[in-house]
C-alpha cells in the first residue's frame, strides 16, 4: 500500500510538472497552472465521491472469510 501511495504521488507530480513546463514553454504559465489546480481538485472529487460508496459498517465476523490456515469452530448443535 505504502509504494501504491509513493507511486501514485511521484507520478502525478509529474504529470503536474509536464503540463506547467508545456505551459511556460508555450507561453500560457497561468493556464497551465489553473489546469493543474483543476485536476488536482477533479481527482479530490473522485476520490471523495469513491469513499462514499465504501460500507459504513465494518463486517460482522461471521460475515467474514476465514483466515488461511485457521479452521472455523464448528456450529454448536440444536
Amino acid at each position: 500500500m505504502k509504494l501504491h501511495e509513493t507511486l501514485s504521488a511521484a507520478t502525478g507530480v509529474g504529470i503536474a510538472g509536464s503540463i506547467v513546463a508545456a505551459g511556460d514553454a508555450g507561453g500560457w504559465p497561468g493556464a497551465s497552472l489553473a489546469l493543474v489546480f483543476a485536476l488536482a481538485a477533479a481527482t479530490g472529487i473522485l476520490a471523495a465521491l469513491v469513499a462514499l460508496r465504501l460500507t459504513a459498517q465494518a463486517p460482522t465476523p461471521a460475515s467474514r472469510p476465514p483466515e488461511p490456515g485457521v479452521i472455523p469452530a464448528a456450529e454448536p448443535a440444536s
